[in-house]
């Protein structure tokens, strides 16, 4: 098991070095810290959320939710009933992708919605995330992300897309989410459980898609650490 890991991720590794050939004169490092900078101009905010929810095996409506968040990774989530879903995909903070060490390839450029991108594979040095390898895709004009992939050790890979009203800040308006595969730790409790406990719901919520509606962004006017005290 052991060499088939070790042969498996060589392969990858190479296969990686391989595509990038033709992007060889690209600096990857210099894409991310100006994604990192454009980061750096937001300091906290607040905003209204409008939640969908589509899972097979589980019917929730519309939620609505008031988001707080203040540099670097304080989130606070102001609404009932949000146990049901998985918190970590609302913090959709793009810097916290990029702040462990990590190896970079510049894969290529792609246009996407008459957008120029970046595509960059991110590899992380550390073994402490669960993170196997994340795809990138960035503006180039604008440095925010557009589109990540990730593809997970145990909880299978999902897929983040970015639409943004304005590209002032890296704050967009509308984010999808996409889990697919990975292990259902409700899969091994009795039917009852499931559903007298929403919160063994939300942590095996591994496939299946979430689309986020932000609205009235407060940007930058200060958030109290009270906020957060009960995270």
């Amino acid at each position: 098991m052991f060499k088939r890991s070790v042969v498996s991720i060589t392969i990858l590794v190479f296969s990686l070095f391989c595509e990038s050939a033709v992007s060889q004169n690209q600096d990857p490092y210099q894409v991310l810290d100006a994604v990192k900078d454009k980061y750096k101009t937001v300091n906290d905010y607040s905003v209204q959320a409008a939640i969908k929810v589509d899972v097979s095996f589980l019917t929730v409506p519309e939620i609505k939710a008031k988001v707080f968040f203040k540099h670097p990774d304080k989130i606070h989530l102001d609404t009932k009933g949000f146990a049901m879903l998985p918190k970590q995909g609302f913090n959709f903070s793009q810097e916290l992708l990029l702040k462990d060490n990590y190896n970079a390839i510049y894969v290529k450029e792609e246009v996407i919605e008459e957008v120029k991108t970046a595509v960059i594979k991110i590899i992380p040095d550390e073994d402490s995330s669960g993170v196997i390898l994340s795809t990138l895709w960035i503006d180039l004009k604008e440095s925010v992300i557009i589109k990540v992939e990730t593809t997970t050790k145990d909880k299978g890979t999902f897929e983040i897309k970015f639409n943004y009203s304005s590209k002032k800040y890296p704050l967009p308006s509308t984010v999808e989410f996409l889990f697919n595969g990975g292990r259902d730790e409700t899969a091994e409790s009795a039917d009852n459980e499931r559903e007298t406990n929403p919160r063994r719901i939300g942590r095996g919520l591994m496939k299946g898609n979430v689309t986020v509606n932000y609205s009235d962004y407060v940007i930058n006017k200060g958030i109290d650490d009270s906020i957060f005290e009960s995270e």
